[in-house]
C-alpha cells in the first residue's frame, strides 16, 4: 500500500520518475510504509484553473491512499515528508513564481479493499 497520485499543472517542468522515486525513498525511510507496497502514478493536467485564472499560477498535489490502522502521528509524518519533498522540488517556482502545493491522505477501511501482489522488497533485501 499506499497508492499515490501525483497531479500537477502542465506549466511545471518536473521529471516525474525522479520525483516519484524520491518520494518512495522518503516515505519508506519513515518505516511507516514498506517500499514494496508503494505504487505511484503521475497525472499532468493541461486543463486547469486556479483563483483568478492567471496562467502564471501552477499546482502540484499528492493524493495518498493508505490502509487504515496508522496513528494520527504516523499519517502526519507521511504528510510532512511528502509536502517537504514538494517544497524542495518546486523551490525555484515558489521563490520566483506562484504555486499551490498540497497533500491529502486518506485511509482505506478494513474489509473494503483487497491487495494481492508478488512484488519483492528488494530495498530491504539489499538488492537496490
Amino acid at each position: 500500500m499506499p497508492h499515490i497520485t501525483f497531479e500537477y499543472s502542465d506549466n511545471l517542468d518536473v521529471d516525474t520518475r525522479k520525483f516519484l522515486a524520491a518520494l518512495h525513498e522518503r516515505l519508506s525511510a519513515t518505516g511507516i510504509v514498506a517500499s514494496k507496497g508503494l505504487k505511484s502514478r503521475a497525472l499532468r493536467f493541461d486543463d486547469w484553473y486556479i483563483s483568478d485564472g492567471s496562467e502564471d499560477y501552477a499546482f502540484a498535489h499528492l493524493n495518498m491512499l493508505i490502509r487504515g490502522g496508522r496513528s494520527a502521528e504516523e499519517k502526519e509524518r507521511l504528510t510532512r515528508e511528502a509536502i517537504a519533498l514538494l517544497e524542495e522540488t518546486f523551490a525555484e517556482r515558489r521563490e520566483n513564481g506562484y504555486i499551490s502545493l498540497s497533500v491529502d491522505i486518506k485511509e482505506m477501511l478494513e474489509g473494503e479493499h483487497v491487495t494481492r501482489h508478488n512484488i519483492p522488497n528488494r530495498r530491504e533485501e539489499g538488492a537496490l
